[in-house]
């Protein structure tokens, strides 16, 4: 472990996919003694950023526990490390568990912010909620994306903000013009979304051999659907499967359902949009031109664009609800408010602006500025459509994220339609039924 201070950035344009983030809690003790100042300590900050001698501020090292490389981490937290010529950041390498993090303590190694999924550092009791602090610093939340802040406080049992989210994510409607221009068919609005139904009965309309060549209206996956209603599938109290009592699940299962119906839509050998060139349309996130093109050249993929995701007919500007790594505060942490000043000069915007540039990741603030920065140095993006991304508000999250929800496989659930041709009420119950059997097994082993 080193200092970032004196190493070279190395920003690399590279994204995917993010994970569905949930907050889950296995009431596990604490890990050796660290956990025990824990959120009842929050009027007992250690205080390290006082003055000292002339005015000049006592040199501090930031140890940030990261899940991904250390290029990754130069590429997330060079220019801030630069920027605070008090405060050093270390780079602590882990595997993003449970079991990593007690590793790390076992070695001594104590980071005072870690970042990654939350269910491991809740299930250790290791965050500490920056509520105060961001008003003893002045920092005004409501500057995050409205659904990253409610994921933010889903996470915590109290509804405090658990961490600052690292980052987000953004979704478009790919399409291949080609495709377009080969059946005849005007190209999705750059503006204006689709409704799910229309997107799939222009999907069924495109989906149709001509000469030699099967066509494909619409590829990929469909998730984003559900996720424009945050639905929550447990009670987080009781483990009550919510499944039958949520009708976005029925109403989500019955797109998927008609979308299989459209024919050769089952077959698992279909091909892909960004290689065989068949495939009219593609829900994917951003970035999507480099990473899922390869970082092709700007006239390699002329004949691509995209378009606003489709909505919902009855919520004509919902677009997914937003998730996020979260940057958590270590509550036995001996430098809070330095941590949460590493944090704070994160969200710079001047800071935000130079990876928006890159892409190297979405910014979780609500600012302009920074939007219109988006892609402007990744050649792959140029002339394309990138306004679409931007398109409606994201959904938000109500109340708290249940630990119970990562025993419900809506994954199953679309499985049984497509391999089984199973109707929705019957994958509902059998899903319902099956979930709640994994839940009160989990219950009963704690």
């Amino acid at each position: 472990m080193i200092s970032r201070k004196k190493r070279s950035l190395v920003f690399i344009i590279l994204i995917g996919l993010l994970l569905i983030f949930t907050a889950c809690s296995k009431g596990t003790e604490d890990v050796g003694g660290n956990a025990d100042q824990n959120d009842n300590d929050k009027g007992n900050d250690t205080a390290t950023n006082t003055d000292v001698g002339d005015g000049e501020r006592e040199k501090v090292t930031i140890k940030i526990a990261f899940p991904l490389s250390e290029e990754w981490f130069d590429a997330r937290f060079g220019t801030t490390d630069e920027k605070l010529e008090h405060i050093d950041l270390e780079y602590v390498p882990y595997g993003g568990t449970s079991e990593a993090l007690q590793e790390m303590f076992a070695e001594d190694i104590q980071p005072d912010i870690i970042v990654g999924d939350y269910p491991p550092i809740k299930e250790l009791k290791l965050g500490y909620p920056l509520d105060d602090l961001a008003e003893k610093h002045g920092f005004d939340l409501n500057r995050f994306d409205p659904s990253l802040l409610s994921f933010m406080r889903s996470l915590d049992d109290e509804g405090k903000v658990a961490g600052f989210p690292d980052g987000g994510s953004f979704f478009g409607l790919y399409y291949n013009k080609d495709v377009f221009d080969a059946l005849g068919k005007e190209y999705p609005d750059p503006k204006v979304p689709m409704t799910w139904d229309e997107m799939l009965d222009l999907a069924r309309e495109m989906t149709v051999k001509q000469g030699e060549t099967q066509y494909i209206g619409l590829g990929g996956g469909i998730g984003v659907a559900l996720a424009q209603f945050a639905p929550r599938k447990t009670d987080p109290d009781t483990g009550e499967v919510l499944l039958e009592k949520n009708q976005a699940f029925k109403r989500y299962l019955d797109l998927y359902e008609q979308w299989m119906n459209i024919p050769g839509m089952k077959d698992p050998e279909l091909p892909s949009f960004a290689e065989d060139q068949t495939v009219a349309m593609f829900i994917a996130s951003n970035n999507f031109f480099s990473w899922g093109f390869g970082n092709p050249d700007p006239e390699e993929i002329e004949q691509f664009d995209l378009a606003p995701i489709p909505v919902w007919s009855d919520l004509p500007t919902a677009t997914p609800a937003k998730n996020a790594w979260p940057m958590v505060i270590a509550n036995y942490s001996e430098h809070k408010d330095e941590a949460f000043e590493v944090l704070m000069t994160y969200m710079d915007p001047e800071i935000q602006i130079g990876m928006a540039k890159s892409m190297m990741l979405q910014t979780p603030l609500i600012d302009s500025e920074i939007l219109e920065n988006y892609a402007s140095e990744v050649p792959s993006y140029e002339g394309k459509n990138i306004e679409a991304y931007f398109f409606g508000e994201s959904a938000e999250y109500e109340g708290r994220q249940s630990n119970w929800d990562q025993y419900v496989d809506i994954g199953e659930a679309e499985r049984k339609i497509r391999e089984e041709n199973m109707d929705v009420v019957t994958v509902l119950r059998e899903l319902a039924e099956e979930s709640d059997g994994k839940i009160k097994e989990a219950m009963g082993a704690q």
